[in-house]
């Protein structure tokens, strides 16, 4: 928990300079420029999200000050679940994630971390094994790409919009 206030107040200090208004409310965080674990059905995805008011962020192409920004700002964030959410320690108390993950590679670290803020957490797991498309037969556990099934998807995005 210390560690989550400790890098809150430093997100404070390197934002200052940063008109936080400008950056989005609800994010959706992309995993478009790297080489795993994507949602191969991303372009439906957003229809749905977009509707909502989500916009699209690849955080890699964002400084680190504009990363803090970024989750400091955010009311809602959903992404795959991985390291492009180190950041939500950045966030502030009243953010709300719903983190997309195969069941194939469970995780509870994000969990974890927006509870410690005092967040809410909400999860889409993907267990239709026909989704999933391997890359490397040997490391099944990471190297895949994924659909996620929009209507699955959908019942669980509700709950997350109503909160």
């Amino acid at each position: 928990m210390w560690i989550c206030n400790r890098y809150r107040k430093l997100a404070e200090e390197l934002i200052k300079n940063y008109d936080i208004n400008k950056f989005p409310k609800k994010i959706y965080l992309t995993r478009k420029n790297v080489k795993t674990r994507r949602i191969l059905n991303e372009y439906e995805l957003m229809e749905v999200l977009s509707k909502l008011g989500y916009e699209m962020i690849s955080p890699e192409e964002y400084s680190l000050q504009e990363q803090f920004c970024l989750f400091y700002n955010a009311d809602k964030i959903i992404s795959i679940l991985g390291s492009g959410l180190t950041n939500l320690v950045c966030s502030k108390e009243t953010i709300s994630v719903l983190g997309i993950m195969p069941n194939i590679r469970p995780e509870d670290t994000h969990r974890y971390i927006t509870s410690s803020i005092g967040g809410k957490y909400f999860e889409y797991i993907e267990n239709n094994k026909k989704n999933y498309v391997y890359q490397n037969s040997y490391n099944k556990g990471n190297d895949f790409d994924f659909y996620i099934s929009i209507n699955d998807f959908k019942i669980v995005l509700d709950e997350f919009e109503r909160c």
